[in-house]
């Protein structure tokens, strides 16, 4: 039956999610069956060009299916399904098994549908294999690690394996007295019946449905459904169910991290940008006005470095709880970073009410508060702007925003200061850290510190991390997050990347000489650095001039850089391999990277974010997140390193886990090039 494609649903749906999605997709016209669009992931599959696909119709790949119950038609099936397995020929003849969800749709006015497509031929050949061979099927039926079952027309189980019993909870001799719909949630019923009912009228069926376990627990399955035909009749239905619980909770889990800061809960910067835009929808329907609060912890890195990461992430949570215990339950705050947040206020008039808002935040802040056995005070510098007074869009308010909260640094933190257009001490602040910023790398005063790597296998050390200071004449010792965004800013940092490289290059051939071992050295690269033309001849003469050898060199780019520019960045990572140079994904697990564009990057090396490591001696989600991390990673070949080992609790779940190399406090903090020498001789785990 020919179903009219909904008007309510649009043909211009999004391209750029169409050519990415990792699932094969095509679009086809609904009356002469030829293809009309298709996505990379199916020209893969199917082994045809672009071209070649796009003359074809489905009639050329799709063949009878072989399967009880006869043939389907793509045009039959109904809007929005579950799916139908159809039988499909690629371009090298071969046949697979695949489970297609048709959507109608009107494609440049044409009535058409969108078909998304899955691979589903292990299974249902799993199934057809049972039912060809009594003794086949009563060896898989048994000893299958998915549940296997069967039902009779009435819906009442005929038979089920031990993975089947398992997986409900009940004996086999309870569930030959039940319905399979008896296990079913209830608000999945309806969907269960729908698909018993079609795999019953001899249409296999694909689907995912919640049961609950004889314990009282919910099991999420993905169910496979056959019909089973004995003589040319069907007499019942064949089920293949895979327990999907603890995918879908990670599943949930990497949801919920893409939105959410996993140290606080709060929205990170994505939901918060979200959360912004919709404020600004809102008030230009109702004519009220939006305030933005900036506001940066003061001092914060001192807490980090003299108390410990575990100190410093206890102090930011106390900042997210002040801040949610200051606000109103419909204002939002957020975490973008490090120690920097956000409050959004929306129905707002007058400044002295955000004025209020604002000093009722700093007195909260300081409220003496313990740190194990120390006592700390938190003072935040607070910007504040509005819309649409101050800017017109998100990307403006942050800025404004962001100048108000440097200028209430400068003038002397712990205060909050209003954005005014006239406002500039942000701008001459900014001019005189960069003047500083040249004059030291004319006085030399930016130097390298190294962080030991360790095998945990072998327990030695088999390489360092540099990490980059600013040590003045006079004055204290400056971070990286204390410059480098200037430096990314004014263009400063490809001349000090390029210094970082060839130092740490030069540094790590002197102690490869002195200790006759082939360490490698890590170094990050920036945004700009990496995309500096000049990038691969610079580290190719830097490697020629310290005679380090490629491979003894590691760059680290972010996770963040893999989606920015795809093209350009495989192009230049593709480069660097050829050069030799090893390649690692610094702070692994804090983005939303395509699993897809892992296989196609030369990686060897993925970093896990020490946000994951922190806890995972503790917390089951983030246990479950880094042993998924090191499994995945060790699936692509790929060695798995971890940061912000700080603990024996942490090196041993490490271990046990089989994580390569580990890195952090627990072995050493970062040191001078002149005390490597030292820790090196004494080095013990």
């Amino acid at each position: 039956m020919m179903v009219d494609a909904p008007t309510n649903i649009r043909s211009d749906w999004h391209l750029s999610l169409f050519a990415a999605h990792p699932l094969p997709m095509w679009v086809y016209d609904l009356q002469t069956l030829a293809f009309l669009d298709v996505n990379q992931a199916a020209l893969l599959q199917y082994g045809y060009t672009r071209q070649k696909f796009l003359s074809m119709s489905l009639t050329e790949i799709e063949s009878p299916v072989c399967l009880p119950g006869g043939r389907d038609d793509l045009v039959s099936s109904v809007p929005i399904a579950q799916g139908n397995i159809y039988r499909h020929q690629k371009s090298n003849g071969t046949f697979i098994y695949a489970n297609a969800v048709i959507t109608p749709i009107l494609f440049r006015d044409r009535r058409a549908a969108i078909a998304l497509i899955q691979d589903v031929t292990s299974q249902v050949e799993t199934i057809l294999a049972l039912a060809e061979s009594n003794q086949r099927y009563k060896s898989l039926f048994e000893h299958n690690s998915d549940a296997v079952f069967s039902f009779d027309l009435s819906g009442i189980f005929l038979s089920a394996n031990k993975a089947c019993t398992q997986t409900s909870g009940y004996t086999e001799a309870e569930l030959l007295e039940m319905s399979f719909l008896s296990l079913v949630v209830n608000q999945h019923k309806d969907r269960a019946r729908r698909h018993y009912q079609l795999a019953a009228r001899g249409r296999p069926q694909n689907f995912e449905i919640a049961i609950r376990h004889k314990l009282g627990h919910q099991v999420e399955l993905n169910v496979i459904n056959l019909p089973i035909v004995v003589q040319g009749q069907i007499v019942g239905v064949y089920g293949i169910a895979k327990d999907m619980t603890e995918n879908k909770k990670t599943e949930k889990r990497l949801a919920w991290l893409a939105q959410y800061d996993p140290l606080t809960g709060l929205p990170n910067r994505n939901l918060f940008m979200d959360r912004l835009s919709q404020a600004i929808n809102r008030t230009n329907r109702h004519a009220q006005s939006v305030a933005l609060l900036f506001l940066d912890i003061d001092n914060f890195k001192q807490i980090n470095d003299t108390l410990g990461h575990a100190e410093g992430d206890a102090a930011i949570r106390h900042m997210a709880g002040l801040l949610m215990s200051c606000v109103r339950e419909t204002d939002t705050v957020a975490r973008l970073g490090g120690d920097e947040f956000t409050v959004i206020m929306e129905n707002v008039r007058e400044k002295e009410r955000i004025a209020d808002a604002a000093g009722d935040i700093l007195a909260a802040l300081s409220q003496p508060f313990k740190l194990n056995a120390y006592e700390v005070v938190l003072s935040a510098s607070v910007g504040i702007t509005f819309y649409p007074e101050d800017a017109l869009d998100n990307e403006g308010m942050l800025k404004t925003a962001d100048i108000a909260m440097y200028h209430a640094k400068a003038q002397g933190r712990n205060n909050f200061q209003f954005y005014s257009s006239d406002l500039n001490v942000q701008a001459e602040k900014r001019m005189s850290l960069e003047s500083e910023l040249r004059r030291a790398i004319q006085r030399e005063e930016l130097v390298l510190f190294y962080q030991p790597q360790i095998d945990l296998r072998q327990n030695r050390v088999m390489g360092f991390e540099a990490l980059l200071r600013w040590k003045p004449v006079q004055g204290e010792m400056r971070f990286p997050d204390q410059f480098v965004r200037l430096a990314e800013d004014t263009g400063l940092i490809v001349s000090i990347g390029e210094w970082v490289i060839e130092t740490a290059c030069s540094q790590m051939k002197a102690l490869q000489k002195q200790y006759g071992q082939s360490f490698q050295v890590a170094v990050n690269l920036s945004a700009r650095q990496f995309r500096h033309k000049k990038l691969l001849a610079s580290i190719r003469q830097i490697l020629e001039r310290t005679g380090l050898e490629a491979s003894s060199l590691d760059v680290e780019i972010t996770e963040s850089f893999l989606m920015d520019d795809i093209e350009h960045t495989g192009s230049v990572l593709h480069d660097l391999k050829q050069m030799g140079v090893s390649i690692s994904i610094d702070d692994f697990g804090t983005g939303y990277s395509s699993l897809s564009y892992l296989k196609q990057f030369p990686i060897e090396t993925l970093k896990i974010d020490q946000s994951f490591i922190r806890d995972v001696s503790v917390d089951p989600n983030d246990a479950a997140i880094t042993s998924a991390i090191i499994a995945m990673g060790h699936s692509l070949n790929l060695k798995v390193i971890a940061e912000g080992v700080e603990t024996s609790d942490h090196l041993e779940f490490l271990r046990k886990q089989g994580c390569d190399l580990a890195q952090g406090f627990f072995f050493s903090p970062a040191l001078e090039y002149a005390d490597l020498k030292g820790w090196i001789d004494q080095f013990r785990i």
